[in-house]
C-alpha cells in the first residue's frame, strides 16, 4: 500500500501539510524520501524556502517556527524534519500543562508548508497495518491511544506512510517489478538463485540486480546463467541442482554437488537453509495436493513459482511423508553438528545427504 501512496503523491503533487514516513524497511523509506523530497521542492528555486532540521538537535519550538514561516519567493515551504522519534512528548496528567507547541501546530498546521517529518520508531512499528486489519484493529486502536506525542495526533489526523519488512513470499514478486522498471524481464530460476545467494535484503537485492543489467545491457530477460555470471556460483554446482538430485534422489550427483560446494564457497550455510525451505515446500504440497491438481492453484496454495510445480510434484512422489520428516531431522542434526564440531564439514554434509537421500 505504501508504495502506491507515494505514487499518488509524487504523481499528482498533491502534499499535505503534515507527512510522517517510517517503518523497518529502509531501503524503500530512503527511496520514498528522496522521490518526495525531489517532488516537493521542484520549483522552489530558494535556500529560504526548503528547511531541514534534526530533532535531535533541534527543539520542538525551532521546528514549529520553520514549519509556521510564509513563504519567501514560493508558493510553499518544504521543510523536513529528521529523527522525529526525538520529539515523543511523555503524557501529562495535569490539566493545567500547556499543550506542547509541536502538538499545537499539528491540530492547525500553515497550509502553505510541507512539513515531512522522517522517524524510526520501536512504538510504530507495523502501527497502521494492524489499523487495517479487523483481527488486529482493537489492539492496534490501544497502541493508538497510548501513543506519546506528537505521533497520537499524527497518525490520528494526518497522512501517515508505514515502510514494513516484506514477507519473503513476497520478494520475488517484488524483484521481477524492479526488472520491469528497468526495462527486463528476469526468469523465476534466476530470481530464486539470486535470493538464494543474496538474502532477504531489499537494498542488497536491489544492488545486485543493478550490477547485473549494468554488466548485461542489451538483454531483455535476465536468466540464471546472468545471475550466476554476476553473483558467482558454479552453472554446474549450485543450490538448485542439488535440489534438482536430492529431488530425483540421485544419490552420487547429490554428495558431488554438495562437496564441491562446500570446496569451493564454505556453502553449508547456504545449502542447509535452502534444502530446509525444499522440504518444507513439498510438505505443503503434499497438504495441498491432497485437494487440488491444478498446478496454478497449488502454486499460489504453497507459494512455489507455477513453473517449478511440476519438479516438485515428481519429487514428492518419490519421498513418503516419513521420509520427508526424515529429512527435517537429518538437516536439523547438521546443523548442530556445524557449530559444535569443528573441521569435520565435508562428514557433517556427507552424512546428512547419504541419510536424506538414502537408498531406496
Amino acid at each position: 500500500m505504501f508504495i502506491e501512496s507515494i505514487d499518488s503523491i509524487v504523481k499528482n503533487k498533491k502534499f499535505p501539510p503534515v507527512l510522517l514516513l517510517f517503518g523497518k524497511e529502509y531501503f524503500l523509506k530512503d527511496e520514498a524520501i528522496a522521490r518526495i523530497i525531489e517532488a516537493a521542492t521542484e520549483g522552489i528555486n530558494n535556500d529560504f524556502d526548503i528547511e531541514t532540521a534534526d530533532a535531535e538537535n533541534n527543539s520542538q519550538e525551532q521546528i514549529v517556527a520553520m514549519a509556521s514561516a510564509f513563504p519567501f519567493v514560493s508558493d510553499r515551504r518544504v521543510v523536513i524534519v529528521k529523527n522525529a522519534e526525538k520529539l515523543t512528548i511523555a503524557k501529562s496528567k495535569k490539566k493545567e500543562d500547556k499543550i506542547p507547541a509541536i502538538v499545537k501546530y499539528l491540530q492547525n498546521p500553515s497550509q502553505t508548508t510541507f512539513l515531512l517529518m522522517i522517524a524510526d520508531s520501536t512504538e510504530l512499528d507495523d502501527l497502521t497495518t494492524q489499523l487495517r486489519n479487523n483481527r488486529t484493529k482493537e489492539k492496534a486502536e490501544k497502541r493508538l491511544t497510548n501513543l506519546k506525542e506528537p505521533f497520537n495526533t499524527i497518525v490520528k489526523h494526518h497522512t501517515v506512510i508505514e515502510f514494513g519488512s516484506l514477507y519473503e513470499r513476497e520478494i520475488p514478486n517484488w524483484l521481477a517489478k524492479r526488472a520491469k522498471i528497468e526495462g527486463k524481464e528476469i526468469s523465476p530460476e534466476a530470481i530464486d538463485l539470486l535470493v538464494a545467494r543474496v538474502g532477504t535484503s531489499l537494498r542488497e537485492l536491489h544492488n545486485e540486480l543493478q550490477k547485473i543489467i549494468t554488466y548485461s545491457p542489451d538483454k531483455k530477460k535476465i536468466s540464471l546463467d546472468d545471475v550466476m555470471n554476476i553473483v558467482g556460483q558454479s552453472r554446474t554446482y549450485n543450490i538448485f541442482e542439488l535440489q534438482k538430485a536430492i529431488g530425483e534422489r540421485n544419490l552420487p550427483r547429490a554428495i558431488d554437488i554438495t562437496l564441491r560446494m562446500v570446496s569451493a564457497e564454505r556453502n553449508e550455510i547456504l545449502i542447509i537453509t535452502m534444502l530446509t525451505r525444499y522440504f518444507l515446500s513439498l510438505s505443503k504440497l503434499l497438504e495441498a495436493s491432497a485437494t487440488t491438481s491444478n498446478p496454478m492453484e497449488l502454486s499460489r496454495s504453497v507459494d512455489i513459482n507455477s513453473y517449478f510445480i511440476p519438479d516438485y510434484i515428481a519429487a514428492l512422489r518419490r519421498y513418503s511423508p516419513a521420509e520427508l520428516a526424515k529429512a527435517f531431522l537429518a538437516l536439523r542434526e547438521a546443523d548442530i553438528a556445524l557449530k559444535t564440531s569443528a573441521g569435520h564439514t565435508h562428514a557433517i554434509m556427507q552424512k546428512m545427504v547419504l541419510s536424506i537421500v538414502g537408498v531406496h
